[in-house]
């Protein structure tokens, strides 16, 4: 996306890297970097920057003047101090910093944090302090629907009056409201504070003004939860009844070679085969200690990880990878995982990317995954910001069968992606084979994520192995050179049923179904 960023996003990503470039300085100084001003003092408004200020360190400050747009002030350790009002996932993930905000936040503002202060002059919209882990969140004024949205800890206390269900899904914490409270969502407990919580309360507020009064009740979780998360079982015979068959009479030797590679992104990325493991880090790619024949597989092999990434990895940009952001510098591009994160409208989703351009460079790979499901509105983003993939997230449906997403897919992404820019993805929730990939190459299926059984380097380095034979013996016997050759002209389904979910040639019959062609 090299010189094709929206003036919008131009702007934020040059104020970021501006302020980059003079941190150490000013925090050696002690000094106030201001963002709205002119070097003279005279106020410049900003009007809709996003993504300002991430991973502010400790003993920076910083102070903003203006209408803020999304995913400011992102996992702050220093202060920021901004007039105006502010968008959606204003000082997420908070670690430590006090962050200020003079207006009204809207959605998700301290979503996610784990300490620091955050004082909200003005209220906030839905869902404040959703998923927060610790820290003290403060609000002056109305604040809407499910204040505390699953959080986990710390302490929100809000001067105003609450929208409904607050304390959607809490399991620790506590939610102080001085005014009018709704009736709390199920699970949560709605009573006054004791003269000991309102004592503790109080003497965690530096400023008095914001100390809350006697009559104020409190929102606390009714007893102590236990989460278990449940794995789903890998899909089991995937594309069982899907086959592929030669449109030539050519066939190619065994010993004939084969090109099995897939360019990713515009810089480009070159993959040896269309597929990118999902590993807990980048060091499971490393193979120190392992033979030479399985340090060589790894080491020309990228995979999407979530901490420490080699020049070749994407980073996973999710929940549960928010330290491991800004390492996406050290990557050759990053995956956002629409499935875990909180929802994002556009605004909030071009913030987010204004927020890595800032962290890394222009040259960075950038990929989304999300679910099969809302597949139309994944490829209208991909293809909105020219993004090197788009992976339907395959596993986000168990219930339906893998011939029937795949036109989902494919209708969306022959509407909607340029396929010299962007790759029709999918990310799999079994291990495929060889003759899987090939399969879902036919039907438009490019490229393709999954998540091995094992990380050893040993076992990661077998599953490549095997699928890149897999895939050079179907492409053999195909009668292909290269993968890119494959079409839905070479699939076939062996039972009505598919035929009918997938809109392919039946085998014998030989044409699609009358359904798919009247």
């Amino acid at each position: 996306m090299a010189g094709q960023h929206r003036p919008l996003m131009a702007s934020g990503i040059g104020i970021n890297r501006q302020l980059g470039e003079a941190l150490n300085t000013a925090i050696e100084r002690n000094a106030v970097l201001r963002i709205g001003w002119t070097a003279d003092g005279t106020e410049v408004p900003k009007n809709g920057e996003s993504g300002l200020c991430p991973f502010l360190p400790s003993g920076a400050r910083v102070r903003a003047l203006g209408r803020l747009g999304s995913w400011v002030a992102m996992r702050c350790a220093g202060s920021f101090d901004h007039r105006g009002d502010a968008g959606t996932f204003f000082a997420a993930a908070l670690s430590g910093g006090k962050v200020v905000c003079e207006g009204r936040a809207s959605h998700f503002a301290g979503w996610r944090m784990t300490d620091g202060v955050l004082v909200l002059h003005e209220g906030a919209n839905d869902d404040l302090g959703a998923a927060m882990h610790g820290g003290l969140l403060l609000a002056r004024g109305k604040v809407g629907a499910r204040v505390g949205n699953g959080m986990a800890g710390g302490l929100i206390v809000v001067h105003g009056d609450v929208g409904m269900d607050p304390g959607s899904g809490m399991t620790g914490g506590m939610i102080v409201v001085d005014g009018r409270c709704q009736a709390p969502a199920e699970g949560v407990h709605l009573r006054p504070l004791t003269s000991e919580e309102l004592a503790e309360v109080n003497s965690s507020i530096e400023d008095p003004s914001w100390q809350v009064h006697a009559d104020a009740v409190c929102l606390v979780p009714k007893g102590e939860f236990t989460t278990h998360d449940i794995e789903a079982a890998p899909r089991q015979h995937a594309l069982e009844h899907l086959h592929l068959l030669p449109t030539t009479n050519d066939r190619l030797l065994s010993s004939t070679k084969v090109d099995c590679s897939v360019l990713l992104g515009h810089r480009p990325l070159a993959l040896p085969l269309p597929v990118l493991p999902r590993v807990s880090s980048g060091e499971r790619m490393k193979a120190k200690r392992s033979s030479d024949a399985v340090a060589d597989v790894l080491a020309h092999q990228p995979a999407i990880v979530d901490a420490a990434p080699r020049p070749i990895d994407l980073l996973r940009i999710c929940a549960q990878s928010l330290d491991a952001w800004p390492e996406c510098s050290e990557a050759a591009g990053v995956v956002i995982d629409l499935d875990d994160l909180p929802p994002m409208d556009v605004e909030a989703f071009e913030a987010l990317l204004v927020l890595l351009f800032s962290l890394a460079s222009d040259e960075l790979v950038v990929c989304v995954q999300g679910d099969i499901g809302r597949v139309n509105g994944l490829h209208a983003w991909a293809a909105e910001y020219g993004l090197a993939a788009a992976f339907a997230n395959l596993g986000a449906r168990p219930d339906l069968p893998v011939a029937a997403m795949l036109p989902m897919s494919g209708r969306s992404a022959n509407g909607t992606l340029n396929e010299d820019t962007t790759i029709a993805g999918g990310a799999l929730d079994w291990v495929p084979t060889g003759l899987d990939i090939a399969v879902l190459s036919a039907a438009g299926v490019g490229l393709v994520t999954f998540t091995p059984a094992e990380e050893t380097p040993a076992a990661l380095a077998g599953i490549l192995t095997s699928i890149e034979q897999g895939l050079a013996d179907a492409l053999r016997h195909v009668g292909s050179h290269s993968i890119d050759a494959l079409s839905r002209s070479n699939l076939r389904a062996s039972t009505h049923d598919v035929a009918l979910m997938s809109g392919l040639r039946m085998a014998g019959f030989d044409r699609p179904l009358p359904e798919w062609t009247r």
